[in-house]
């Protein structure tokens, strides 16, 4: 399911660091623009050591939490975007964020089996 799409299914939450922390790691994330109804721009892993792997940008190097707010990070530890909203589709999580730079536009974290496109 496309990320727009499962914005319109699922049951919101007020994303806390304890609800996605079981799941972050060993999981794959399809990573993409929220109102884009095909395009996706990757997948990626978060990594326990604040790293991510699988998708290759500048701007979404590493991760970490401030507070609850889950953040991507530049390479020099910047955050580039935060996710402060979860949803939950068939029993996976959708992260809403929106980057720091242009907070009108927001892009989606969804959780995957490693076999789903």
């Amino acid at each position: 399911m496309l990320c727009n799409k499962a914005y319109e299914l699922v049951s919101y939450m007020k994303l806390r660091r304890k609800i996605l922390e079981p799941v972050l790691f060993g999981n794959v994330w399809v990573y993409g623009p929220m109102d884009m109804n095909e395009a996706r721009w990757g997948k990626m892993v978060f990594l326990a050591n604040g790293r991510t792997f699988g998708y290759g940008h500048p701007n979404e190097y590493g991760w970490d939490f401030s507070n609850d707010v889950f953040r991507l990070l530049r390479k020099d530890r910047e955050p580039t975007s935060i996710y402060d909203e979860a949803f939950t589709e068939y029993g996976r999580l959708l992260l809403k964020g929106r980057p720091l730079d242009n907070p009108d536009f927001f892009y989606c974290l969804r959780q995957v089996d490693y076999a789903d496109d």
